[in-house]
């Protein structure tokens, strides 16, 4: 390439510097992810229907971040400008951009499939879904699953929501079907 050639060549601006920056650090934080699930450090427990009690619960708790939002908006593909562009999100009656509602359900679903019944949960579905308040960065986010009720045959219906502080951000009915404990040959499977 000749010295004019890199001359008449357009600089990189701001932007595209910014945008390199934010890329590379959503690769580091998705690689990071990746080699904590391949190396098996996500916990992953099953409480079978027998076990469960009314009452039992788990939670996880994340502060918001602009990359958990950012991450979050490209691995959903929903890049509503409302979670993703800081500018038209000032003029919303949020005036700062907020986390994807979804993504307290995807927590939900992780909880009930990894924890509690956890591995081996059939999940059934959401009733009474409520999205109570906004939840923005810097906001403590903590969401939840707890037993309200018991049925047959591994039937379980789950209180299931999300809060900041002391605040509702997300409420919910979740209905599952909880693992039952693996029977081994030759033995029968209780009544239940």
């Amino acid at each position: 390439m000749s010295n004019s050639e890199s001359f008449n060549r357009p600089l990189e601006t701001d932007k595209l510097a910014e945008q390199r920056i934010e890329d590379a650090r959503l690769r580091d934080m998705f690689e990071q992810r990746l080699k904590a699930y391949r190396n098996k450090e996500n916990k992953l427990e099953t409480v079978y229907s027998d076990e469960l009690e009314i009452g039992m619960e788990v939670s996880e708790t994340v502060e918001v971040t602009e990359d958990l939002i950012t991450a979050f908006a490209v691995f959903s593909e929903d890049v509503n400008p409302i979670h993703v562009d800081d500018e038209y999100a000032k003029g919303t009656r949020f005036h700062e951009r907020i986390l994807h509602g979804a993504y307290s359900l995807n927590v939900i679903s992780k909880l009930l499939g990894t924890r509690l019944p956890g591995v081996g949960t059939i999940f059934g579905g959401l009733t009474d879904l409520n999205f109570h308040a906004p939840v923005k960065v810097g906001d403590t986010l903590t969401t939840y699953v707890q037993v309200a009720a018991i049925g047959e045959k591994g039937k379980v219906t789950f209180d299931v929501g999300a809060k900041v502080g002391n605040v509702d951000v997300v409420t919910a009915k979740a209905f599952v079907i909880a693992p039952r404990k693996k029977i081994e040959p030759n033995q029968s499977r209780p009544e239940s």
